[in-house]
């Protein structure tokens, strides 16, 4: 269900998704290698979690 819901994000904010919560990078380093800046980054990450928990929640997964 969880990579269901992933593909479903856009691709920019699935890539900082992937590389921060599944691959631990640090935000700078996601700068790096997206050549974005680090607000970029901080700005993708919020909405690709707000993203991914609205698809869940269409999905039907619940949580606390």
């Amino acid at each position: 269900v969880l990579w269901k819901a992933l593909e479903a994000l856009p691709e920019d904010q699935r890539e900082v998704l992937v590389l921060k919560e599944l691959q631990g990078f640090r935000y700078q380093e996601i700068a790096s290698v997206l050549a974005v800046p680090e607000g970029t980054v901080a700005s993708r990450l919020f909405n690709a979690r707000l993203a991914l928990k609205q698809e869940l929640t269409r999905m039907g997964v619940t949580y606390p």
